[in-house]
């Protein structure tokens, strides 16, 4: 007879080989299925937009721009293949390991979107690649791969509209979206999208949808208000119409503290991205207010504009280089700042442009620099912070010897092409002295990218 003793202990190995096997099994397939869906090549293109693919870039956005201004008035939306490549190609720019490329054809509409180092691991690469067709009942998705992992296409569709109405915080619109695209014709050297609805529902989507993306609330929100007291300011005196733009800059950040009173409800943090953004609108580029919602008043533009004439190092256009990169910023993060920056650089590189600047990238990277500062730090920090800003040197560094006014040839010639070894030395060199600046090793915040 067998002693209990000895006989216990089989058991448990008995019972643990089938899950040993099952995790062997679940293991493997994990496996496989990352083999399957990763690779060591991105699949859209990476490149960098040269000067003729800046300004196609450029068109495109003054197209949507038109079409979203309009509701959507004639239900069409065209683009030339080249202003969808250099738009997508410009997008890249602007995330980091990302890049997007179309591939266009009779009855094929296809998108490829590629996610890399440093957002995954060197060298893996994330390609997931779509197919779209649109008829009556709206847009779908025809295909869909994740490397060389096949996808249900009704899967990943329902995974995009739920994303929509997650990131856009409005249930129902991602659908309402897809099924307003009743047309998509690629054929001819031209993508033509038509939209469905009749004219009152389509400009109510795109209004709703510009709504959701107002960060200035119009004239009753924060933009708008701080706008009004750099206007004020300046009809007041306590604003200078020329020399350095420094007091500008206290202005907002001060009135953002004194604005808690009437604006409770709005984070400290948004009620000076607002007033960032405001410089960037009133000090720098007007057309910027387009974007959130807040247009200039009449006694806010040219003559009688207080800003107009300051300058940052002696200079107009690197104080509105600094002012629009500090604003984006505020709405966009770090790599939409730079990557805006540097392509209106490489537009500038092109035929009748004022040449590729790298004081300009300066001017880019120092304003963005500064409102991650600020950005970055309590509210009661920003008095003591102000205080440290006594010179302009305090918060701009040296450029007097950067390259500028590259043409493109010119840039080819030293730097080869965007992202090159030359190119990203440059950019190292100017972060540096960026960090370098008194005020940065003072407030010791995080870097702006």
């Amino acid at each position: 007879m067998s002693s209990p003793i000895v006989d216990h202990p089989a058991q448990p190995r008995r019972r643990l080989r089938p899950a040993v096997a099952i995790l062997g099994v679940l293991a493997l397939t994990v496996s496989v299925i990352l083999a399957l869906a990763v690779e060591t090549r991105p699949r859209a293109p990476l490149a960098a937009p040269d000067a003729v693919g800046a300004r196609a870039a450029l068109a495109a956005g003054q197209t949507l721009q038109a079409f979203v201004e309009s509701g959507g008035a004639d239900g069409r939306l065209s683009l030339a293949d080249g202003e969808v490549e250099a738009l997508l190609a410009a997008a890249g720019r602007l995330v980091p390991g990302a890049a997007a490329g179309a591939q266009l054809g009779d009855g094929d509409v296809g998108l490829t979107l590629s996610l890399g180092p440093p957002q995954l691991p060197a060298p893996f690469w994330a390609n997931l690649r779509l197919g779209f067709a649109a008829g009556p009942e709206g847009l779908e998705v025809t295909r869909a791969r994740l490397g060389k992992l096949p996808l249900p296409p009704a899967l990943v569709e329902a995974a995009m509209v739920r994303a929509a109405d997650h990131a856009l915080d409005m249930p129902g619109v991602g659908r309402e979206a897809m099924a307003g695209i009743v047309g998509l014709d690629a054929a001819g050297g031209r993508l033509d999208v038509a939209f469905g609805f009749d004219p009152a529902t389509r400009r109510s989507l795109i209004d709703r949808l510009r709504e959701r993306f107002d960060f200035g609330g119009g004239e009753n929100g924060p933009v708008f208000a701080q706008l009004w007291w750099l206007d004020k300011g300046g009809d007041q005196g306590a604003l200078p119409r020329s020399g350095s733009v420094l007091p500008y800059i206290g202005a907002v950040v001060t009135r953002a503290d004194r604005m808690s009173r009437r604006w409770g409800e709005v984070s400290d943090r948004d009620r000076l991205a607002a007033g960032f953004l405001a410089l960037a609108i009133y000090c720098g580029e007007p057309a910027i207010g387009t974007a959130v919602g807040v247009r200039l008043r009449e006694q806010m533009r040219g003559e009688r504009n207080h800003c107009a004439e300051t300058t940052l190092a002696g200079r107009i256009d690197l104080k509105r280089h600094f002012l629009v990169s500090a604003g984006l910023y505020a709405e966009g993060g770090g790599p939409a700042a730079f990557g805006v920056g540097e392509v209106k650089e490489i537009l500038d590189s092109g035929e009748g442009g004022t040449g590729f600047s790298f004081d300009d990238m300066a001017a880019n990277l120092a304003g963005a620099r500064l409102a991650a500062a600020f950005l970055a730090a309590p509210a009661d920090r920003w008095p003591a912070m102000l205080a440290l800003v006594d010179e302009e040197s305090d918060v701009l560094p040296d450029v007097s010897d950067l390259p500028r006014g590259l043409s493109e040839a010119e840039f080819r010639t030293r730097f080869g092409a965007v992202d090159s070894p030359a190119y990203r030395d440059m950019l190292a060199e100017i972060a540096r002295r960026v960090e370098a600046l008194p005020f940065h090793r003072a407030v010791g915040a995080a870097p702006a990218r």
